[in-house]
């Protein structure tokens, strides 16, 4: 797709896609986290009832987003006049939206049936294939491959939702306002975290966009989805098989999910040395590969070799060592990370982005990425330090 579209159109769903992830992650709310961890928890202890209370209660909250999220997503998209000529392509890509509040990824993980949604998703997207080969036959047809792309979280959803039925695990259950609101207060601590990092995930594109032509937001975004892809291959398996062990581990054993996270630690970084050796060698590749417009992408993807060191690692210190078996404290500890990082990476992106175009995007994007690996690092050993976990465990254990 990145060949048959050049720079130019791939700029123009790049920064669609960043705008429509922003407002997805309101759609999500923190819920991928909060939500898996309580369905974790509900299902270590057999507890249907519970179960059903946290599913019902997280949709209800999804649907309530959604409106508020589409509403402000179209009324932005026309307003702002620097968005308007992407207007169409926005359009397209709402879908994935739609997707984000209707594909209950968290209740599959909490349920240790991750494999399931992953399989959907796969098998989605590898269906598209042909779909877009066929459709999408020049620049000209930008949008239909927006639109394509789009539809795959939408599919996903709708197919998730079938699986959601066949496994006959939920009945309806009547959810007080309270329960609701007991939702999105637990949640809205990592909603803020979520906001805050995508202002350096999703919106680099758009604010790259502001001082650079759409040629130098494709190279850019086609860079950052490479290093993504990465990224994701190594973190996410990670992430959907472990946060909902150690979140139920965490209630039996702490001393034991503290090790759990240790290990995975040091794995992590032995990979993403030799991921960053990879992408240093094979940039020129990928430059030639992706045909002509894309030749300063070799320079992007060298810059951003290390990326996937800070997102995997301070993923889960982050994510697991601080939300999966921490407590308020822990969450607060986690949004702190994320909104002392927010401004730092808009510092960053406006004034390299204005000065180096989208090699100082690029740029902000490693700095932002290892400061808020930093950050976590500090604040798991602060949060380890503060509630003594070693300790106590032993002593419990003993």
């Amino acid at each position: 797709m990145l060949v048959k579209l050049g720079p130019e159109k791939y700029g123009y769903i790049g920064f669609a896609t960043g705008l429509s992830y922003y407002f997805s992650s309101i759609v999500d709310f923190g819920f991928n986290l909060s939500a898996t961890k309580q369905v974790a928890i509900c299902y270590e202890k057999c507890d249907n009832n519970g179960l059903n209370k946290v599913f019902f209660s997280t949709l209800y909250c999804k649907l309530i987003l959604l409106f508020v999220s589409s509403a402000l997503y179209f009324s932005i998209s026309y307003i702002v006049p620097q968005f308007r000529i992407y207007f169409v392509t926005i359009l397209c890509m709402y879908p994935l939206i739609l997707g984000q509040a209707f594909t209950f990824s968290w209740l599959f993980q909490g349920l240790g049936k991750i494999r399931v949604i992953s399989f959907i998703s796969l098998s989605i997207k590898t269906l598209t294939l042909p779909l877009t080969v066929l459709l999408v036959k020049s620049e000209d047809d930008y949008n239909i491959a927006a639109l394509i792309q789009s539809c795959v979280f939408l599919t996903t959803a709708i197919v998730s939702f079938v699986f959601v039925l066949h496994y006959k695990i939920l009945h309806f259950v009547q959810v007080r306002i309270s329960h609701i609101h007991n939702t999105f207060k637990d949640s809205f601590p990592l909603f803020l975290s979520s906001a805050a990092s995508t202002l350096y995930s999703s919106l680099f594109p758009v604010i790259l966009a502001l001082f650079a032509t759409p040629s130098m937001v494709g190279r850019y975004a086609a860079s950052e989805k490479i290093i993504r892809a990465f990224s994701s291959f190594v973190y996410k398996p990670v992430s959907q098989a472990f946060y909902p062990k150690v979140a139920a581990l965490s209630i039996t054993n702490k001393a034991q999910s503290l090790l759990v996270i240790s290990r995975l630690k040091c794995v992590l970084f032995f990979v993403t040395i030799i991921i960053a050796f990879l992408l240093i060698i094979t940039s020129d590749f990928l430059s030639g590969f992706l045909g002509q417009g894309y030749e300063g992408i070799s320079g992007l993807l060298k810059i951003m070799s290390v990326v996937p060191m800070a997102i995997a690692i301070g993923g889960v210190t982050g994510q697991l060592g601080l939300v999966a078996i921490g407590d308020d404290l822990s969450k607060r500890f986690f949004m702190t990370a994320y909104w002392i990082a927010a401004p730092l990476s808009l510092i960053c992106v406006f004034i390299l982005s204005y000065l180096l175009k989208e090699i100082g995007a690029a740029i902000a994007l490693v700095t932002t990425e290892f400061i808020v690996f930093g950050l976590l690092s500090y604040f798991y050993k602060k949060d380890r330090n503060i509630k003594h976990y070693d300790g106590l465990n032993m002593i419990g254990n003993k």
